[in-house]
């Protein structure tokens, strides 16, 4: 499985660096494209989430395979908790 980094170059810089695929990807077909490349888990900054439609966002959201773990400067204790509940099932 491989893991992959989708947003600004800013954001994916720091994913390059160790080793990760990255992507200055804007439009969701082109994200949802990285699934059939057998990339398992996608990185992606809260700023291209946010610029994604109502439709996209919910699907990338709710989606385990792949798994989108959403990054932001500003995290919140209610988006960490979300995070536990998706990865895991239950919430802490």
């Amino acid at each position: 499985m491989e893991v992959a980094a989708v947003g600004s170059s800013e954001f994916t810089l720091g994913f390059e660096l160790v080793g990760i695929r990255s992507y200055n990807y804007t439009k969701p077909e082109e994200i949802k494209g990285l699934a059939k490349e057998q990339v398992g888990i996608i990185i992606i900054d809260d700023k291209t989430m946010g610029s994604m439609d109502e439709f996209s966002r919910k699907e990338f959201e709710d989606s385990l395979k792949p798994l989108f773990i959403v990054l932001s400067e500003k995290e919140t204790q209610e988006s960490i908790a979300k995070l536990i509940k998706k990865s895991i099932g239950i919430e802490l």
